[in-house]
């Protein structure tokens, strides 16, 4: 498990990684540990939670490294349209309804994910839904 540091402007790299307290050019700061990250995939209408295994979009999205490690999280509501064959056919981030949690660096992992990715156990006919994916830290 990584460390960062309670301060910012100070480099983790200098000091090891089982140090509760570290020195740097502000002062004396104490080292939290990293969260883990945890991406989670729903439908908003839960009918549709029965169309598709979702973990495995979920399973797919990376959460930025950069947001884990400022502790930032966030939901990015997506609308997707998605083939008999289980495959993406359009997808799109609603851009009306984001809100401050919906951070670009969330929007730009989801997209990469939703069009590399098929869906599992898909219905044999095309299907729309609005799903939210949820980016938190445990």
């Amino acid at each position: 498990m990584g460390v960062v540091l309670l301060a910012t402007g100070c480099a983790s790299s200098a000091a090891p990684a089982d140090s509760e307290i570290r020195y740097c050019h502000s002062g004396w700061h104490r080292l939290l540990p990293l969260l883990e990250p945890a991406v989670t995939v729903r439908p908003e209408a839960p009918s549709d939670s029965l169309l598709y295994d979702w973990d495995a979009l979920a399973d797919a999205i990376e959460y930025n490294e950069f947001a884990r490690r400022a502790t930032i999280e966030g939901t990015v509501p997506l609308d997707v349209v998605i083939g008999g064959d289980g495959r993406l056919i359009a997808s799109r981030v609603p851009v009306e309804e984001l809100t401050q949690d919906s951070f670009e660096l969330f929007v730009e992992s989801t997209l990469l994910a939703v069009r590399r990715t098929p869906v599992a156990s898909a219905p044999p006919y095309q299907t729309a839904a609005r799903l939210l994916v949820r980016f938190r830290l445990r």
